[in-house]
């Protein structure tokens, strides 16, 4: 017995509709070959927050350093000498596109243009800490992950992405541990401080850690917002917020203030507030 036709075009309409609640729910996971496909840059940035549109969700972020991975972004005129990226909400927890503090991040760009207002859109942003290690030297590692996690290094996590541009044989592969790793990164839980007691808590540890002889340089990749006031060339305060000070002695390696200056004992925490002059 032969099917009407209106039965027939009701069953493929039926098996072609999804439901607008299905279509919008975001994408979950990390697909490390897309995000690079899709961005014109990948690269490790030094940004900061400086705008907020709570009805959009949506942020203003400056880039302050810019060590690319792929791609470029064209200096302007302006100070600091990048364009602005716009930071944005998201439903998707293992690709953030939002900015949690002034810090270094693994950033994936689109290249601005008009209908952004010449801001770089941010496809995903993995916040980085520079802390040291068993030999004391200042590494990179992906923010929220154990020291002992697979692939959390910053020269590891480069080394794959660089696979992965590539192309070619090794970049499947490369791929499936990026895609680990960035959403481990994006799903551990980030316990911040809320007080005085438990900033400080964090801070002595990580203070003593610091060895007599680390650059100046690398010191302000640990510790990123520097203190107002006067400071003499011999010593640098650095705030970590919730009243709590690390003071650096340093030489002279190089100039005063300079990045080849070198520590050259025990960093002191103490309670302080910010001084902004």
């Amino acid at each position: 017995m032969s099917v009407p036709s209106v039965f027939v075009m009701s069953a493929i309409s039926a098996a072609l509709f999804v439901s607008p609640s299905v279509r919008a729910q975001p994408s979950t996971g990390v697909d490390a070959a897309s995000l690079v496909r899709s961005a014109d840059f990948v690269g490790v940035v030094l940004a900061q927050v400086t705008t907020t549109d709570l009805v959009a969700g949506e942020q203003g972020v400056q880039l302050y350093r810019v060590d690319p991975i792929k791609g470029r972004i064209p200096k302007t005129n302006g100070t600091p000498p990048y364009p602005w990226v716009s930071g944005k909400s998201t439903r998707n927890p293992s690709r953030p596109t939002q900015y949690v503090a002034k810090g270094y991040y693994l950033v994936f760009l689109q290249r601005g243009s008009e209908l952004t207002g010449n801001r770089w859109p941010t496809l995903a942003c993995y916040r980085i800490e520079y802390r040291p290690d068993a030999s004391g030297r200042i590494v990179g590692r992906l923010a929220g992950l154990p020291q002992p996690a697979a692939n959390a290094d910053l020269a590891t996590v480069r080394g794959l992405l660089k696979l992965v541009i590539a192309g070619g044989p090794s970049a499947a592969a490369a791929a499936v541990k990026l895609n680990a790793t960035l959403e481990s990164a994006a799903l551990a839980s980030h316990q911040e401080p809320k007080t005085h007691e438990e900033q400080i808590a964090l801070a002595k540890p990580l203070a003593a850690s610091i060895r007599v002889g680390t650059l100046r340089s690398d010191v302000e990749k640990v510790f990123l917002q520097q203190d107002g006031g006067l400071s003499g060339p011999r010593e640098t305060r650095y705030y970590m917020g919730y009243e709590v000070m690390v003071a650096v002695p340093y030489d002279q390696t190089g100039g005063n203030w300079k990045p080849t200056n070198r520590v050259t004992g025990p960093l002191r925490v103490y309670r302080s507030g910010m001084a902004f002059d």
